[in-house]
């Protein structure tokens, strides 16, 4: 039977920042989560990641997806160990964009398609991996939804704010960004703040504002009026874009194939940083549309909220019919509802 001795159904492992999405997995199915944030050669990342899989033999094993070493040996120790192992993947370890990347996950690939579940992020990356693993393995699950409270009227101000989260990632054109910004906007009452993992300062009419505190993250995305979400990379999927999604804001986006895929609906596409600020140009001129677009966005995210929930019911099926297979248990009640 499964072990549930520590009151936990498992376990969950990072070795970089968690993502919002495997906090979320990890609270949905009462895993504790170890995290460890060192650089490499990982040495007390794999010690310490050994003694908790030891310790939690013969439970479920969540792995995030960005390191290709953690993946190898959970799978190694998980199937000793008699572990269901689930991997969180991430865009950057089936198609990476430095070298870094590329080190840390290629070479580890052909082991995905071992794990029991595999969770990805979107259509594109369920083809990608399907080249490689049973296709019934894989569940697409879209970022969770976030506590945000929509902003419907905004306090009269002739401030213009413009979100931009960014994760410090080698996809993000943020030199051509403040540049081509500050170029357009100097001096006007329209303003780009830059969250994130940058140094606190102003450049001209952009802001970097650091990490912020996440409710008082979530309460500036909110009453924002345009949301940015930018890469250079084909198949990632952005957390700036459901994080405006699920906050009800209008939001421009790059075009990759991925992401038109997945937000063609409500997205505002655009080619380039000179086309992205052609088209804030536009908006900003014409507060009109940006209201319009204001609204479409909250009118879809019922619709996103829905579409989570039957994937992560797709997923709890899948890990029921393999907890009975294996175990002869099922789920708690609230985790198959879909809810943590």
């Amino acid at each position: 039977m499964l072990n549930t001795a520590e009151k936990y159904n498992g376990l969950a492992i990072s070795w970089s920042k968690t993502h919002r999405r495997t906090k979320w997995f990890s609270k949905l199915l009462k895993l504790k989560l170890f995290e460890f944030h060192e650089g490499p050669p990982y040495l007390r990342s794999i010690i310490g990641s050994i003694k908790a899989i030891i310790r939690f033999k013969r439970t479920i094993l969540l792995v995030q997806g960005t390191h290709g070493p953690l993946a190898l040996l959970a799978l190694i120790l998980g199937k000793i160990g008699g572990n269901i192992l689930i991997i969180d993947l991430h865009s950057g370890f089936y198609v990476p964009f430095t070298w870094k990347n590329y080190i840390l996950t290629i070479p580890f690939k052909p082991f995905v398609k071992f794990f029991d579940i595999i969770i990805v992020h979107s259509d594109d990356a369920r083809e990608i991996i399907g080249r490689d693993a049973l296709k019934n393995n894989v569940c697409i699950v879209y970022d969770p939804p976030i506590p945000c409270n929509v902003v419907k009227e905004r306090k009269s101000s002739e401030k213009i704010t413009i979100v931009f989260p960014s994760g410090g990632l080698a996809d993000e054109p943020i030199n051509e960004l403040v540049r081509e910004f500050n170029k357009a906007f100097k001096g006007s009452n329209v303003f780009l703040y830059i969250t994130g993992p940058h140094s606190k300062g102003r450049v001209g009419n952009v802001i970097f504002t650091g990490y912020l505190p996440y409710s008082k993250y979530l309460e500036f995305l909110a009453s924002s009026h345009l949301v940015l979400a930018l890469t250079k990379v084909e198949h990632t999927i952005l957390g700036a874009a459901w994080e405006a999604v699920y906050c009800g804001k209008p939001f421009l986006i790059s075009y990759s194939k991925t992401l038109y895929r997945t937000f063609k609906d409500v997205g505002v596409f655009v080619k380039d940083v000179p086309d992205l600020v052609r088209k804030i140009i536009y908006l900003t001129n014409n507060p009109k549309v940006l209201s319009l677009l204001e609204k479409d966005s909250q009118k879809y995210l019922k619709k996103f909220k829905e579409k989570h929930r039957k994937q992560v019911i797709r997923f709890l099926t899948k890990l029921t019919s393999i907890l009975n297979l294996k175990y002869k248990t099922t789920l708690p009640s609230k985790a198959k509802q879909g809810h943590p």
